[in-house]
């Protein structure tokens, strides 16, 4: 990790020598348990990084892409990693992670910025990444009516997506509206457009005003 290099080269400039021992103790901490991670996606083709890592960092979550791409994983479960922000991140993510059929990206802070980044990966749909992903939670992610019907369109492209969950999202009834028709087909003005309403899929999207009331499944 290029931040933990730069630490240790700092200390070993300053010749504080038990703060590096320390630093280093810690570095082989985060490999094992990385190490272990990946150990148990390779044995079980799903992981859920929160039982590993209470909240990884960006390098982290670098380094752990294309080791999980090379374990060829079903079931990823990356609720709470708070650095999917980075759209970049999420991106590097979405695009490796090519044997997903369920991915859960609850509460990871996405916004709309994120939606943007999924709606584009999703609506390439068989031809672009995540071609056999089923299920899809972007549950708790602050997501709003402006990229819902974007993010409306992408979904009814994934041929293979059949539950989306959407709850706890300051939708709105106008975002849920935008959401089932999708984007217009023919550019601003018109009204035609492809969005949920053109597929059947399974989708959750209780309101953000009632977290008790969601318990993050599908009807279907």
């Amino acid at each position: 990790a290029q931040a933990a290099a730069r630490v240790r080269a700092r200390l070993l400039l300053s010749g504080d020598k038990e703060a590096l021992v320390v630093v280093d103790m810690v570095d082989a901490s985060r490999r094992q348990v990385a190490d272990s991670l990946v150990e148990d996606a390779l044995a079980h083709g799903d992981v859920t990084v929160g039982h590993y890592f209470t909240n990884p960092d960006y390098e982290q979550l670098c380094e752990l892409w294309p080791r999980l791409a090379d374990a060829s994983i079903g079931r990823l479960d990356l609720t709470y990693c708070l650095e999917l922000k980075a759209t970049e991140l999420l991106r590097d993510a979405l695009i490796s992670l090519i044997s997903l059929i369920s991915l859960d990206l609850g509460s990871c802070g996405l916004g709309d910025a994120g939606a943007a980044v999924l709606s584009a990966v999703l609506g390439a749909g068989a031809d672009g990444s995540l071609p056999i992903l089923a299920s899809l939670s972007l549950r708790a992610n602050g997501i709003g009516a402006n990229s819902a019907a974007a993010l409306g369109t992408a979904a009814a492209r994934a041929l293979s997506l059949s539950h989306l969950n959407l709850s706890v999202n300051p939708l709105g009834d106008e975002g849920l509206a935008r959401l089932v028709l999708g984007e217009p087909a023919g550019g601003e003005g018109d009204a035609s457009g492809v969005g949920l309403a053109s597929k059947q899929l399974a989708a959750t999207s209780a309101p953000a005003a009632a977290p008790a009331a969601e318990d993050g499944t599908g009807t279907g």
